[in-house]
């Protein structure tokens, strides 16, 4: 075999020397165009196998379940979750301050607020008195003497009445902590109803830098406890005015002096403060706040007691310790505090409802475990 492939060389090579050049020439330039087809082939069998083996390497094994149906109703905006989200957000943002607001207030609103930050019992609780134009639109216990909001001033007369038992002639400071919390309307209404019970009253408006006792009343201003301090020879029932309630008298201000603290102050302010207190079962004296200038802490030191008059939701527990203090420190007796302006609900009040203007008790329905139950 091997002599056999040498001699078919041989035989070759001489038939390639016995050809002439150009075919020699020819023949290579083809075998070298065929070397370099064969080799485009290969790399494109090359090509061709790694495609085949990439998609067979990425193809989805997805099988078609069901037809997507088309929707009947929008994806967005979803009204009814969005609706619900936004109320149960407006909830909790509107109870977290509201509990922020009640945390923040430092306010007096009921007795048991009072007991805790000034130690001093509730005398009253007295919501605030609607339609009021004019000071003598306040005096309600005149007014509507059957008003279920009278019967919050008669309770506070019961409670200073039994504050002041054993003492026959009693004579009561009626003042507040600061400006604008109805003491004056507190006085002109416990006044008035004590002296519908009965008693013999006199207010004396020694409020001698505001007084407005006399708008209550509808009567002059002059002459008035500024006058009778003047006088040389004092006479007080010349200065006491009748009013339209039998058994109650008042003693108006009089002309505003310069000096009110050394007018309270003096001896002739004592011995009229006397005369005063032997003239009626209950002497009410009016003063201006007890923080605003030192008249009240003045007055108190000539009285048997005082009522602190405190504005409910408005009066801060600070300014109302600040009054009380100012009280105590010149010795005088608090006999307890009167709620002002209070909300309906509180204290009692809606209790004064369940009688009608007869004085007869009115009849309410509620239920109870399903029963209704009068009242």
């Amino acid at each position: 075999i091997r002599l056999s492939l040498v001699g078919s060389e041989m035989c070759i090579r001489d038939r390639n020397q016995n050809m002439p050049e150009y075919v020699r020439m020819e023949r290579t330039r083809l075998q070298a165009e065929l070397t370099r087809l064969q080799t485009i082939y290969v790399m494109r069998l090359n090509s061709a196998e790694d495609l085949r083996l990439a998609a067979a390497r990425y193809e989805d094994n997805v099988t078609l379940f069901s037809e997507a149906q088309t929707p009947t109703s929008p994806i967005k905006p979803r009204i009814l979750l969005n609706t619900i989200l936004g109320l149960l957000s407006g909830a909790v943002l509107g109870v977290s301050t509201a509990f922020l607001l009640e945390y923040l207030d430092d306010t007096i609103k009921t007795q048991e607020e009072v007991s805790a930050v000034l130690d001093l019992p509730t005398l009253g609780n007295v919501t605030r008195i609607p339609g009021v134009k004019e000071l003598k639109d306040g005096l309600i216990a005149l007014k509507e003497p059957r008003s279920p909001l009278v019967e919050a001033y008669r309770a506070l007369r019961t409670n200073v009445q039994f504050s002041l038992v054993g003492n026959p002639s009693a004579s009561i400071l009626v003042t507040s902590a600061g400006p604008k919390e109805g003491k004056s309307t507190t006085l002109a209404n416990l006044g008035t109803v004590m002296a519908q019970a009965g008693k013999r009253i006199i207010l004396a408006d020694t409020d001698l830098r505001r007084p407005t006792l006399h708008e209550f009343f509808e009567v002059p201003r002059e002459p008035g406890l500024t006058d009778l301090l003047l006088d040389e020879e004092p006479r007080v029932d010349d200065y006491l005015r009748e009013t339209k309630i039998p058994g109650l008298r008042l003693m108006p201000s009089g002309p505003l002096p310069p000096n009110p603290s050394e007018l309270l102050s003096s001896p002739q302010a004592g011995r009229i403060f006397e005369e005063l207190k032997e003239r009626a079962d209950v002497v009410l004296f009016d003063s201006p706040p007890v923080l605003a200038v030192t008249d009240a802490t003045i007055l108190s030191t000539k009285v048997r007691g005082v009522l602190l008059v405190l504005d409910a939701g408005t009066t801060r527990s600070d300014v109302a310790q600040q009054g009380q203090e100012a009280l105590t420190q010149v010795g005088a007796t608090i006999l307890g505090v009167v709620l002002n302006r209070q909300k309906k609900g509180r204290g009692g009040y809606y209790h004064y409802y369940y009688y009608s203007r007869d004085g007869q008790r009115r009849k309410r329905k509620r239920r109870s475990d399903g029963d209704g139950e009068g009242e």
